[in-house]
């Protein structure tokens, strides 16, 4: 941004930047722009001031939270940046609202500019959780034409934008409106020539109580005076005893699901937390209770109505729960969204017409109250051609700029120059429609915001831009549909030219002539007639299905090198490979994932779930989403891979088969999706002739390497390929030529994401490889490719392994992850092909992956299958560490009785084994079973046997994974010594070996130690980095643990707002794994925020919901914090004998289990001491304290502040209620009374009174 002289001029005394967005500050705005105007005061030069505020800002505050506000402002200022002038100068002057200084600007450049920023930016959707559209309110003021000082200019800009928010937002405004007084353009004077308009409406509302249902459609052209009709409509509907709710659309509310329905500020009805599940209960009850004849939705702008808007609508319609329910909407006449179609016997259609001549001239009467001239009249019906609209702003303009006159009461006169006036030059409104001659459709286009916006940013700044995709991805609709919207910024106009039936690359250019009318003159080739035609053009030229005549892709960068203001978008299969092109790859429609808690409106405006809808309701008109159906409708649109035809093509079968079938036969996609549009072409009316008409462009070798494709499953890479492929195929070019050929050509898609070429990684869209599939079951090359399949991903894994615990793990890692589901096949295969050896290897290679990445069930279920096939047949080393990995996961799942016993099989195989390292693991395994019942000493004894046996066997890795998870333990019994001796040990093993996971969790563990030690942010500083490293790794497992230290050390620090945010990530994950344990933990972890804070309900909710699942997973550790927990709820209440009971419950899992965690015996019995004190026996309570603080000593640094106080004030109570050498010396005696023995005392307090 290049600024004027004076602002270069800048003192370091106050702020310039504003913090949040980057713009320049207010500070610096009122500090220069007084002495910028005193500039261009004295050199003449003029100045623009635009006041911008983004409308309805605070309805996106408090829809989606400050954060997503402030994304919206930062991106909002670097799209303003990228957009205005190098010149121009942007200010944060508070809230929403900026100030744009444009140098050197008259205010009728100034207004030009600012329209076309605020169409930029209402055009383009705002990335982010959900997408935004944004518009602005712009009041413009200049130097010197409306002000000579700084405060009335910015005044009057002030006074500009509000006069644009009063107008309905979303404008500019750069006059302020004169005559107030003497011009009203009241509701009525914009309903004259509708008599019958009013007659069909009152016919309307008298058979709507009647008929119980009804749809009444009021077309008409923008300007034509809909809305002003819709306002007739409400009040007439009110005064015929409806219940009457005007919503308005807007394209800024289009992507936000029930938008208009947040957005309506209406006093009967509170739509903040909108609820479809209540609406029509509300609506039944108002009718009910206010005893009215029904209900009426009245909506303005059907275009701009979210799809959850509109299937709720169409559920009111054809639903039975309401007794009486109306729809009344505004639409234009080329609309291709109605509701025409419904089966509902009250329907009827109003067309609003502009004025006629005679019209217009009621209609000044009407406002102005003076019959103008007959030859000034036609003039102006000439101008706006009779629309209301039109004819209200060009009187406000023709009366502000003196063209219209005051002369007395109810007398004007008219300038003679009038009829030398550009009404639609000066108000911008009325120009001609480029020309073009694009389609127009009969479907809605659906979805695509953000990629509109990427391309519409393409065009911007390239002149050639190629949509590249495979058949059906939907790349004509979308180059159409940015094409329609940008259609006005090219003068000379937008053309659409179909190459579909050319099949030779030399009759390209003259279809391009003869889509634009270019004809060829003598001498001259049809080229050079283009050229010339084309020469000063600013041109739009959409060329479709260009890959059958790609050799002609030369000639389009001559045409464009010769014509330099034309621009050129082209939609292909594969890209032009000519100098200038940008190529954007048109993705799949967004594959819904349906979650639990995923509301019916958050799946609606899924892109993929509406184009379902939408198309399906074309052929059932009652078709409507539920939450009954809206599961199988999700995961058909994923198995259709989000190909806009494959999902059209399902949807023509609504009403044939049900959505159940559809799911049924979707693994047969290409059988069934055979019933499109017969104005369609050929190759779109099925799934395969689309497939086919691809593959039939291929030469002999792309043919071959395609259909062995087919041997694939999900992902694969290129080295896969070349092994798997190379000998088998004798291809007559290399494998990686013929692969990157096929991936020009949208037949595969690119996934990789290193930039390393070794690892370049491919995919196939399922319906594309369903096609290739088919040809390689024809093929004959089938067994022998799924044979070297198998082996070449018994390698990887082996490889993998070898790997795990080195510098390049996350590599490996991601190697695995890519190739999982070709694993995955691998095992099938060598299971129906009797390779248990190969089966065994595979499933075996998979289960360090399947523990990190959280994907437990999956892994279960294999290796269960495995034991139950081989058990006494198979004793090999392999195996037993299936025991040891189906054991492991089983516990993770919270069954620790059968993982026990599945690891003490695989223990005794590894033994007969003399497997020492398979043993060491097996042992280490058994340790965590062991450590959810709290078994502390056994915990100890298999925990140091593996030590032991990895130390013997020099397995740094093994030693590495016991010595951590030794620190783990040693933590909780508050023996940071030792904590400190391992995690040191482990950390130089680490880093010998570079096993970057072995560090963090090292780190992880220190930062444990750190934490016991009080040094809260160098924990925080680890805690985050190990944190890193696991989302780096996709380590679930560790991710959750580090997620629970971090909120663990929030909420010690009283930070609970941001304890709650670690915990319920933590939360989210643990469900999503299946990790009861934390699960748990994780709602006990909120339960005591919610004590700490007083919320006592919802404390005891999380509380009760964490128990049942601690001790539904035998999680002893966790249940006896639990009720230990929720004893302190009970004492915060004063109600003492529920907390001596829960107490009771947590020392007997204490005791039972051998517990030896410091922070909860410490924290136990400043509890119980309390409990004793409140129960007179003070004595008592001052030994137990004894006890306590000598732990306190150790562990006190792991006590959250509320517990510290909660302690030091009981501990003061106590002290207080007894002579001080009474107290000292029962402090003493419990000072130097053995842990176990006060432990047995407080369990003797809470048992002798319960």
């Amino acid at each position: 941004m290049q600024e004027s002289s004076s602002f270069n001029k800048m003192q370091q005394d106050f702020a310039i930047h504003d913090t949040l967005t980057g713009a320049y500050s207010r500070a610096l705005l009122d500090e220069q722009f007084p002495d910028e105007i005193e500039r261009c005061s004295r050199y003449g030069i003029p100045l623009s001031l635009c006041l911008i505020d983004i409308d309805y800002f605070k309805s996106i505050n408090d829809a989606y939270g400050h954060m997503r506000g402030d994304q919206v402002l930062k991106t909002f200022v670097n799209r303003l940046n990228s957009l205005m002038r190098k010149s121009d100068i942007l200010f944060r002057y508070g809230g929403d609202e900026f100030v744009l200084l444009m140098m050197n600007t008259h205010k009728e450049q100034a207004l030009y500019l600012s329209s076309r920023l605020l169409d930029k930016i209402r055009m383009v959707p705002f990335s982010g959780e959900p997408p935004l559209n944004i518009s602005l309110s712009i009041g413009v003021a200049s130097f010197p034409d409306d002000a000579l000082s700084a405060e009335d200019m910015f005044n009057i800009a002030d006074q500009r934008c509000y006069e644009a928010k009063r107008r309905g937002r979303g404008q500019v405004v750069g006059e302020t409106s004169k005559f107030k007084n003497d011009i009203v353009f009241n509701k009525m004077s914009r309903l004259i020539e509708r008599d019958e308009a009013i007659s069909k409406l009152n016919s309307f509302l008298e058979l709507l109580p009647e008929n119980g249902r009804g749809v009444l459609s009021v077309i008409g052209p923008k300007g034509s005076g809909r809305t002003s009709f819709l306002s007739k409509v409400e009040s007439a509907a009110k005064m015929g005893n409806f219940e009457v709710l005007f919503l308005t659309a807007k394209y800024e509310l289009k992507s936000k699901a029930y938008g208009l329905f947040i957005d309506v500020q209406n006093e009967e009805f509170d739509f903040s937390k909108f609820n479809t599940e209540e609406f029509e209960d509300l609506i039944s009850k108002k009718i009910e209770n206010q005893k009215k004849s029904g209900f009426i939705v009245v909506l303005d702008n059907l275009a701009f109505v979210d799809h959850a808007t509109l299937n709720l609508l169409r559920n009111c319609i054809i639903g039975k729960k309401l007794p009486c329910f109306g729809l009344v909407y505004s639409s234009e006449p080329d609309t291709v969204r109605n509701f025409e179609y419904l089966d509902v016997q009250l329907m009827d259609t109003i067309y609003i017409k502009p004025f006629s001549p005679k019209g217009v001239n009621i209609f000044i009467r009407s406002v102005l109250s003076w019959d103008p001239p007959a030859d000034f009249l036609d003039w102006l019906y000439t101008q706006t051609m009779g629309y209301p609209k039109l004819l209200s702003e060009s009187l406000s303009y023709l009366i502000e700029n003196g063209t219209i006159k005051k002369n007395g009461e109810h007398k004007w006169l008219v300038e003679p120059n009038y009829s030398a006036i550009k009404l639609d030059k000066r108000l911008n409104k009325f120009g001609k429609m480029p020309q073009n001659n694009l389609p127009a459709y009969l479907t809605d286009f659906i979805g695509r915001e953000t990629e509109i916006s990427q391309i519409s940013m393409l065009l911007d700044r390239s002149r050639l831009i190629t949509l590249v995709g495979p058949g059906g991805i939907g790349k004509t609709r979308l180059a159409l549909q940015v094409a329609s919207m940008r259609l006005h910024d090219f003068e000379d106009g937008v053309f659409f030219v179909s190459l579909a039936s050319v099949t030779k690359p030399d009759l390209v250019i003259s279809t391009i002539a003869k889509a634009m009318d270019i004809v060829e003159t003598s001498g001259q080739s049809i080229l050079d007639a283009m050229k010339s035609a084309l020469k000063d053009k600013h041109r739009l030229i959409i060329l479709d299905n260009f890959e059958q005549v790609i050799a002609a892709a030369p000639m389009i960068a001559e045409l464009l090198a010769y014509a330099r203001l034309v621009t050129v978008m082209v939609t292909s299969r594969e890209a032009l490979h000519v100098s200038g092109e940008h190529v954007f790859n048109v993705p799949p429609l967004a594959i819904p994932e349906l979650e639990q808690g995923d509301s019916l409106e958050k799946m609606m405006q899924q892109a993929a779930i509406a184009l379902f809808v939408s198309r399906a309701q074309a052929v059932q008109y009652n078709f409507v989403l539920t939450k009954e159906n809206i599961g199988l409708v999700a995961e058909l649109c994923a198995r259709l891979d989000g190909i806009p035809l494959a999902i059209e093509l399902a949807a023509s079968n609504v009403g044939r088969i049900s959505l159940a079938e559809m799911l049924e036969q979707s693994r047969n996609r290409l059988k069934w999706l055979n019933n499109g549009p017969r104005d369609m072409p050929s190759r779109h009316q099925t799934l395969r002739s689309t497939i086919e008409w691809g593959y039939s462009l291929l030469n002999e070798d792309e043919q071959k390497l395609f259909v062995g494709l087919g041997v694939f499953v999900g992902s694969f890479t290129k080295d896969a390929v070349e092994k798997i492929m190379g000998e088998e195929l004798n291809l007559t070019v290399s494998t990686e030529e013929c692969l990157f050929s096929l991936l020009d050509k949208s037949l595969i898609k690119n996934v990789t994401k290193s930039l390393s070429q070794e690892e370049y990684c491919f995919e196939m869209l399922e319906t594309i490889h369903e096609f290739a599939l088919e040809r390689l079951q024809s093929s004959g090359k089938k067994t022998a490719l799924e044979r070297k399949h198998a082996y070449y991903y018994k390698s990887l894994v082996e490889e993998v392994a070898e790997n795990m615990s080195g510098p390049e793990q996350y590599m490996y890692l991601n190697r695995l992850e890519h190739s999982y589901l070709n694993i995955l096949a691998a095992i099938e295969w060598a299971r129906k092909n009797g390779e248990i050896e190969l089966e065994v290897d595979l499933a075996v290679g998979l289960g360090a992956y399947w523990e990190l990445r959280g994907r437990w069930s999956e892994g279960i279920l294999i290796m269960n299958g495995i034991v139950k096939r081989y058990t006494g047949s198979l004793k090999s080393r392999k195996f037993a560490m299936i025991y040891h990995w189906l054991g492991r996961l089983v516990q993770l799942e919270g069954d620790c009785d059968k993982s026990i016993k599945l690891l003490n099989t695989g223990l005794e195989i590894s033994k007969m084994n003399n497997d020492s390292i398979g043993e060491a693991f097996i042992l280490h395994k058994l340790g965590w079973g062991y450590y959810v019942y709290a078994d502390q000493s056994r915990i100890d004894d298999l925990w140091n046997r593996s030590l032991s046996l990895f130390r013997e066997t020099d397995y740094k890795q093994g030693v590495v994974l016991i010595l951590q998870d030794l620190c783990y333990v040693k933590y909780y019994e508050g023996d940071f010594k030792l904590v400190e001796k391992y995690s040191n040990e482990s950390l130089k093993i680490c880093k010998q070996l570079g096993d970057k996971r072995g560090i963090s969790t090292a780190l992880n563990r220190l930062g444990r130690l750190a934490r016991g030690k009080g040094n809260y942010e160098h924990a925080e500083r680890l805690f985050k980095e190990h944190l890193i490293v696991c989302e780096e790794l996709k380590d679930k497992t560790g991710k959750v643990g580090t997620l629970k230290c971090l909120g663990e050390l929030a909420r010690s620090q009283r930070n609970f707002s941001m304890a709650t945010e670690y915990y319920k990530e933590c939360l989210k994950l643990a469900q999503e794994m299946g990790y009861k344990s934390f699960v748990a933990s994780s709602l006990k972890d909120l339960g005591e925020i919610a004590r700490c804070q007083g919320e006592f309900k919802l404390a005891k909710e999380l509380y009760d919901e964490s128990l049942a699942i601690s001790l539904e997973a035998n999680d002893n550790g966790e249940t006896m914090w639990i009720y230990r927990n929720m004893a302190e709820l009970e004492m915060y209440q004063g109600n003492y004998d529920k907390a001596r009971e829960m107490y009771k419950k947590s020392l007997e899992v204490f005791f039972k289990y051998n517990q030896r965690n410091a922070l909860f015996s410490m924290l136990i019995l400043g509890g119980v001491a309390a409990l004793a004190a409140y129960g007179g026996k003070i004595i008592d309570a001052a030994k137990l304290f004894g006890t306590a603080d000598k732990l306190f000593e150790s562990v006190g640094k792991l006590v959250s502040k509320d517990d510290a106080d909660d302690y030091r004030r009981r501990f003061v109570e106590v002290q207080a209620s007894l002579d001080i050498e009474d107290f000292n010396t029962a402090w003493t005696e419990g000072r130097y009374m053995p842990l176990e023995n006060a432990m047995k005392s407080a369990m003797q307090h809470v048992s002798s009174n319960s």
